[in-house]
């Protein structure tokens, strides 16, 4: 739908926090900007003490 988020995470991210955890993420932070969710994923990984490679991607999606 307009304005849903798709987030893709690398192995890392999701080995530090889990599916449970990274929704928690995206449910405790109240932004439509990408970046800023995409930014508050990662942190969160690296709090937990991510030790593998960690990406995050966020697109929100568009009609048109």
């Amino acid at each position: 739908y307009d304005g849903d988020m798709v987030v893709m995470a690398s192995d890392g991210v999701v080995d530090a926090l889990g599916e449970k955890g990274i929704v928690g993420v995206v449910g405790e932070v109240n932004t439509q900007n990408p970046q800023t969710l995409a930014d508050k994923i990662l942190l969160s990984a690296l709090g937990e003490g991510a030790s593998d490679d960690c990406t995050v991607m966020v697109m929100r999606l568009t009609a048109i």
